[in-house]
């Protein structure tokens, strides 16, 4: 029947658990933004790096290899002093290049970075950050902090933006390395700073609800329902002061 035919559906393939390639990144999100200098949105994507190789060349040039070199670890931890490197290379770096220069000048202004508490993540006071970030001349400005354990829903990528990525996987069906890194590029990069917002009030929600929880983790992820009439309607989810006891 060629109706039948015409309306298979496509299907990705599917990989032995043991055969999909494994490629880490290191992925940065602030809340999207009016910018007042260029009156437009900052969609406040910093950036999100595969996790190379070589712990001293962390930037696109790398990408450029000779055939069959791997740039990634293939799934391997970094180290802490590479986590260090890359922390300070490409997110803090980001911050400084793209944050928008009306609230960057401000002297109030602090930017939390917020790890997700991984074994080999550094210590929110890990001296030889801080030290890093004088030289910066951003101590004062740029702070570093790890999210509550068993807490993935105060964590923006993990609560809306990876997700995202698991079926346009599917879809697109990588074969390669390669692959990997340019659709995973491409959907940070295509991904619309809306939705990304919506993220951002979830997460508002999710503080909430854990704090009336007293900081516990049993409580349902709010819907998204609302969140485009907020976002209208120019309203803000309030978390309470007593999230600082959580937080």
């Amino acid at each position: 029947n060629n109706n039948n035919n015409n309306n298979k559906e496509t299907h990705g393939k599917d990989h032995h658990q043991g055969h999909i390639q494994k490629v880490m990144f290191l992925c940065a999100q602030a809340r999207p933004r009016y910018d007042p200098e260029t009156k437009s949105i900052w969609d406040g994507k910093l950036g999100i790096w595969p996790v190379e190789q070589d712990s001293h060349t962390h930037t696109q040039k790398t990408l450029k290899r000779e055939p069959g070199e791997d740039p990634c670890r293939d799934g391997k931890l970094l180290t802490k002093d590479e986590y260090r490197q890359m922390l300070l290379n490409n997110v803090v770096d980001a911050v400084i290049q793209k944050w928008p220069r009306a609230e960057w000048n401000n002297p109030q202004l602090i930017i939390r970075i917020q790890q997700d508490g991984a074994k080999t993540q550094i210590h929110p006071t890990d001296k030889e950050f801080e030290n890093k970030l004088k030289e910066k001349r951003v101590e004062d400005k740029i702070l570093l902090c790890t999210q509550p354990p068993n807490s993935s829903d105060t964590n923006i990528n993990d609560l809306g933006f990876f997700a995202s990525l698991q079926p346009k996987y599917r879809c697109n069906d990588p074969n390669d390395v390669s692959d990997v890194i340019q659709l995973i590029t491409k959907t940070y990069n295509d991904y619309d700073h809306k939705t990304i917002n919506n993220i951002w009030l979830s997460l508002m929600s999710c503080y909430n609800m854990i704090i009336e929880c007293n900081g516990g983790n049993e409580y349902e992820i709010p819907a998204h329902v609302g969140n485009e009439t907020l976002e209208k309607n120019s309203s803000v989810i309030a978390v309470t002061k007593d999230a600082f006891q959580f937080f």
